[in-house]
C-alpha cells in the first residue's frame, strides 16, 4: 500500500524487527534502560511475526527507514496470552484486535497512521478469518487517535466515561465469506507477518488477560 510515492506499507520482515523495536521504544518510553528492554522486545516480536499481522510504513527516500507500524492480535495470539484459558466456544467468538499503532513524530500529519490502519483491515479481510468485525481499544484522552479511527470507519461500543474506548469496524457483511484467494491463515504459525492487541473488555466468563506492551497508540 503506497501512502505517497516515497512511503510504502508492507508486512514487517524479520530483518526489520530491530528497527521496529527502536521505534516502539522511542514512541512508548520504558522505565528500563534500552540495553535491558531491547532484547526481550526483539524476541517477543520475532515470535509474534509468526502468528500476528505486523505492518510497517517505510520511507524509500531514507533506505527503508521505518516511519510507523501497527499490529493486529489474532484470536490465536489472544488465546496464547490467556495461557490457553479460553474454551473452544470462547475462542471462536474472539475477534482480531488492532493495537500498537505508532507513527514516528517527524512523519505525523502525512496520512501514515490512516494508511497503516486501512492496510491492517485489508490484511484481516484477506486472511481466512471468517468473523465480521475487528476491535481496538484507545485511551479516551487520545483525541487524535480517536478521530483517526473514526475516519477509518470504527464505531464506539463502550459507554461514555470509560478510560479506554472500545471501538469496532465491520470487515464484511453478515454471512459474507472471507476472501480465499491468496488467503493467509490466522490459525497456524507463519513466517511473514503478525497480529497485535490493545486493552479490551472481558466477555462474561472469559479469563482475565495480562496487560501487554501492545496496549498503546501514538499517532
Amino acid at each position: 500500500v503506497r501512502v505517497h510515492p516515497q512511503v510504502l506499507v508492507q508486512p514487517c520482515t524479520r530483518s526489520q524487527a530491530f528497527g521496529l523495536c527502536l521505534l516502539n521504544l522511542a514512541t512508548f518510553p520504558s522505565e528500563l534502560p534500552r540495553w535491558r528492554q531491547l532484547p526481550g522486545d526483539w524476541l517477543s516480536l520475532q515470535r509474534r511475526l509468526r502468528i500476528n499481522h505486523v505492518l510497517v510504513a517505510t520511507s524509500e527516500e531514507e533506505s527503508g527507514h521505518i516511519l510507523g507500524s501497527v499490529e493486529v492480535h489474532s484470536p490465536q495470539y489472544q488465546q496464547r496470552l490467556a495461557g490457553g484459558a479460553y474454551s473452544p466456544e470462547q475462542l471462536a467468538r474472539l475477534q482480531p484486535y488492532l493495537a500498537s499503532l505508532a507513527v514516528r513524530e517527524g512523519a505525523r500529519g502525512r496520512g501514515v497512521g490512516q494508511s497503516l490502519v486501512e492496510a491492517a483491515v485489508e490484511a484481516v479481510r484477506s486472511s481466512d478469518y471468517a468473523g465480521e468485525h475487528m476491535l481496538l481499544g484507545v485511551t479516551e484522552t487520545n483525541s487524535a487517535a480517536v478521530r483517526l479511527y473514526e475516519r477509518c470507519g470504527f464505531e464506539t461500543l463502550s459507554a461514555a466515561g470509560c478510560e479506554v474506548r472500545l471501538m469496532r469496524r465491520r470487515l464484511r457483511r453478515a454471512g459474507q465469506p472471507p476472501a480465499r484467494g491468496g488467503a493467509v491463515s490466522m490459525a497456524e504459525p507463519r513466517g511473514r507477518v503478525g497480529f497485535g492487541r490493545a486493552r479490551h473488555l472481558r466477555r462474561a466468563g472469559a479469563p482475565r488477560r495480562r496487560r501487554h506492551s501492545g496496549d498503546r497508540e501514538a499517532v
